[in-house]
């Protein structure tokens, strides 16, 4: 790899790395733009608006409730649904690495290792303090759930009606939604009408999906499957957050149309999709005591209603996997829930491949093995070109050593002499940054979809028991620190500069740092990648005479 080559990489990492810190964890609201923000009071001194009370004739009533493979808790204060989970499916393993293991053994911390952890249990959509699906009425970010009486029930269905303070009566519907074709994916439905039984009403009606969001920071954060709030807004995806110094005091409306909002991590989630979706959305934060502060987001379906006057709303909701093909199903807007970043346009064909070799070999590490060897088919002319030009650059050192002693004073014509022996042994400066530059997109988009596939979560290939995991016992990422030391004997570093050549020395433990830290399904990707790299290296060196230009071309000092 010579300087220009590994320019070009270190700076498309950099400026990768750099995005990838700017746009994850996702945005603070409070440093979006200002004018974004709902003023949370009205101009000029409003009349106090009465904020509606839940009836407290009702005492809080709980069922379990089953749809879509999901077990759940429903409660009657506020419709909410809480700790929402798969029976069928198992949570994410707590993987411990060896060297963690290793350091506990020289610290006296611990000796027992269990690398994969014990059995985690069942997938986890919804905490425990989760308030989804809650319906009331009020005025944001003061909203007031209504506590209601349950009318009609069942194991996978609830019909329920409650009545505030100011004759708002609230019908409240969820159940089991029929598909409009037999291979329609299993979703539910909630109906939910508002009628003003009193006077004129100035408060919102809303329905709303907040859970427990932990706290994200830190770049490795972003190969850790985080529980997040989302939403489809103009055509892409939106993230939600609060500061957790003063959550009570951010509401900030969501501008555009927006298809679906949604609470889970990368890989489980429930959605919630307006039926019509003319209401007005909004990331809010909402508190069950003093120190448990929720994130979520709040669907306005009217901001008011008229005396004797009724607002019905319905909502599709899907639970399950983030499957592109089973969420295409039910909305085409649905599969831009996972979310391949700015390459996206490359990332989509891949995600295609990867599902297309899995349904032919039936096994998703040989799938990544195939994805990686048809992508090395097809930037083969590129790589070969950049392999070759490095290759080049390398036999003319010699001389670009010379021209730079000789015309150490004169820069022009030393930049003169460079350009002539380059002309003279037909090498072109670009040939090896230019080819890879035009990769990075590619690998970029090949990164996010290994790291995004929930069609890895909980795989198995040969020792490796999750391939949405990293290897905790190390010996991929180990594997693959080795193969970086190989390919470094490719890489003559006898005309480098010394700073340069420790830097290219130090570059496989630095990256080796990394590595330890994927998915196992991104390290086979990588292993296998570097491995096929090494042997086209080894081909062209072996078949691949570089040029040797003769130093006597290069041009007489100036008088």
């Amino acid at each position: 790899m010579d300087k220009r080559t590994l320019l070009a990489v270190l700076i498309s990492i950099s400026i990768y790395y750099v995005w990838m810190v700017i746009k994850g964890p996702p945005p603070n609201l409070e440093e979006l733009p200002v004018d974004t923000l709902e003023p949370v009071e009205a101009e000029p001194e409003p009349a106090p608006v009465a904020q509606p009370r839940p009836k407290t004739d009702v005492e809080v009533q709980t069922l379990d409730l089953e749809f879509c493979g999901t077990v759940s808790t429903w409660s009657n204060d506020g419709g909410v649904v809480r700790s929402m989970h798969l029976d069928y499916e198992m949570a994410p393993f707590d993987v411990t690495p060896f060297y963690m293991y290793v350091y506990g053994l020289v610290t006296g911390a611990g000796t027992n290792w269990n690398p994969y952890g014990d059995d985690p249990g069942p997938q986890q959509i919804l905490s425990d303090d989760s308030l989804a699906l809650a319906v009331g009425t009020g005025v944001g970010p003061d909203y007031r759930n209504v506590r209601m009486e349950v009318l009609d029930k069942g194991p996978d269905r609830v019909t329920a009606r409650g009545v505030t303070d100011e004759g708002i009566e609230i019908h409240y519907q969820l159940g089991p939604r029929k598909g409009e074709s037999a291979d329609d994916p299993c979703q539910a439905q909630l109906d939910v009408t508002w009628k003003n039984t009193g006077g004129a009403y100035e408060g919102e009606l809303w329905v709303a999906n907040h859970d427990v969001v932990p706290e994200i920071s830190g770049m490795m954060s972003m190969y850790q499957s985080n529980k997040q709030v989302t939403a489809y807004v103009g055509g892409d995806v939106e993230y939600g957050t609060y500061d957790e110094e003063d959550p009570e005091a951010l509401v900030l409306d969501v501008e555009g149309e927006t298809t679906w909002m949604s609470v889970g991590d990368r890989y489980y989630a429930m959605r919630v999709l307006p039926e019509d979706a003319t209401g007005k959305f909004a990331f809010t934060s909402r508190n069950i005591d003093a120190e448990t502060w929720l994130q979520g987001m709040t669907y306005t379906v009217a901001p008011g209603l008229e005396a004797g006057a009724e607002k019905t709303a319905s909502f599709r909701i899907f639970v399950g996997s983030s499957d592109t093909d089973r969420m295409g199903l039910v909305h085409e807007d649905l599969p831009e829930a996972v979310d391949l970043g700015w390459f996206a346009f490359f990332g989509k064909p891949l995600l295609y491949l990867l599902k297309l070799f899995h349904s032919f070999v039936g096994d998703w590490g040989v799938a990544i093995i195939l994805l990686t060897l048809t992508m090395k088919l097809l930037l083969f002319p590129l790589t070969q070109t950049a392999f070759k030009s490095s290759q080049a650059m390398q036999g003319i050192q010699p001389q670009m050593k010379e021209i730079n002693e000789k015309f150490a004073d004169n820069p022009e014509e030393k930049q003169k002499a460079i350009m002539e022996l380059f002309k003279a042994n037909n090498v072109n400066p670009l040939g090896g940054c230019l080819p890879m530059v035009i990769q990075m997109p590619i690998w970029f988009a090949l990164y996010r979809v290994l790291l995004s596939s929930v069609e890895l979560y909980h795989t198995e290939f040969l020792y490796l028991k999750d391939l949405s995991s990293p290897d905790p016992y190390g010996v991929l990422p180990a594997i693959v620190v080795v193969l970086m030391l190989v390919q470094q004997q490719f890489t003559p570093m006898g005309n480098m500069d010394p700073a340069q050549a420790r830097m290219m020395k130090l570059m496989p433990l630095a990256f080796g740092a990394f590595f330890f830290t994927f998915p196992s399904g991104l390290v086979v990707y990588i292993f296998v990648n570097m491995l096929l790299s090494i042997l086209q290296q080894w081909f062209i060196r072996r078949t691949f005479k570089a040029p040797e230009g003769p130093a006597s071309a290069t041009p007489a000092p100036a008088a």
